[in-house]
């Protein structure tokens, strides 16, 4: 959770400061390519981390949504480019 965290502070950070800001904002793209290795080492990790019990999967439902969202987010903002520079 420490890596979804992380990931999701960069993401919202970097709206924020693009909301705030009247000067040089950082573009989408940076704030992606900086939050998906942090969401891609936490996804990771939960996998790892899964037990063969049933409640164990409650606990790691919630950093596996997550990070999940955050590596798939840049597909689903219309206009952020992605992370291939596509425009949808």
């Amino acid at each position: 959770m420490i890596f979804a965290a992380a990931g999701w502070g960069v993401f919202w950070g970097s709206a924020i400061w693009a909301r705030q800001s009247e000067g040089w904002t950082p573009s989408p793209e940076l704030a992606y390519w900086i939050s998906t290795p942090l969401a891609l080492a936490g996804f990771l990790m939960a996998i790892f981390t899964i037990r063969s019990q049933r409640s164990w999967l409650l606990f790691v439902s919630v950093p596996l949504f997550a990070n999940g969202f955050l590596v798939i987010l840049p597909w689903l903002l219309p206009g952020a480019g992605g992370l291939h520079g596509e425009s949808f």
